[in-house]
């Protein structure tokens, strides 16, 4: 849930947001509201149902990760559905109560966060405008862009990073390398029970020799044979489940 807060309130931003647009424009609340909410109620669904549908292979899953992302994806599942709700039906509500229409007239004193904000939204205007003449730059030059598409991963990055230079220390691993600060111990397979219970025991009768060479060392811990119980099995560091 604390991953959906931010997209949960974009149906709602994005519903004051427009009525907001159409007031500036001198409509009357009552019809600013019916046009803006009436304007963004299908791109609004669309985008919605796209953040679910991308939830819907977690409910696939099988194993321990369907009782643990199972409930996790249900819930963002239905607290998007409640928020296009909530953003078509409470929120126009409430607009009508509580905005009012726009004055035409300026105030001579603006505060320090009015000019803030006028100050803030001419800089993004003009951002927005080279943005745009990029855009139109890059589509009068389609096949130029489609084979710079084409090119190797190194290469398109070398091309993007000129013109800002070397970013030294950026990792490239999606899933970098850790310590988990744990040693495994495995017995080759097919071994017996037997042959099995000596090799853990030499081990172990170099714990203090580990202990005394390695200062952090918390535990040893020998797991011989099947796990005693199913918990063990489940959420304890064995075979199937560890960092190593």
């Amino acid at each position: 849930m604390a991953l959906a807060v931010g997209i949960l309130v974009d149906d709602a931003t994005v519903t004051i947001e427009n009525i907001n647009y159409h007031l500036e424009q001198g409509k009357e609340v009552e019809q600013a509201i019916l046009d803006g909410a009436h304007q963004i109620a299908l791109p609004a669904l669309v985008s919605t149902l796209a953040i679910c549908i991308v939830f819907v292979p977690m409910f696939l899953l099988a194993g321990i990760a369907k009782f643990l992302f199972i409930p996790l994806a249900e819930a963002v599942v239905f607290a998007m559905l409640a928020s296009y709700l909530l953003s078509r039906t409470l929120v126009p509500t409430l607009a009508k109560f509580w905005l009012k229409k726009h004055e035409t007239r300026k105030t001579a004193a603006r505060s320090f966060l009015t000019r803030f904000q006028e100050s803030f939204e001419r800089r993004f205007a003009r951002f927005r405008d080279h943005y745009k003449s990029v855009l139109n730059v890059a589509l009068g030059v389609r096949p130029h862009v489609r084979i710079f598409c084409f090119l190797p991963r190194w290469r398109q990055s070398a091309l993007l990073a000129f013109p800002i230079g070397p970013l030294p220390g950026l990792g490239q691993d999606f899933f970098p390398s850790v310590d988990g600060g744990q040693i495994n111990f495995t017995c080759a397979r097919g071994q017996v029970l037997a042959s099995k219970k000596r090799q853990p025991s030499a081990i172990s009768s170099r714990a203090p020799f580990v202990r005394d060479t390695c200062k952090q060392l918390a535990s040893v811990v020998d797991n011989i044979g099947l796990p005693y119980s199913g918990i063990n099995l489940a959420y304890s560091t064995s075979a199937p489940v560890g960092p190593w």
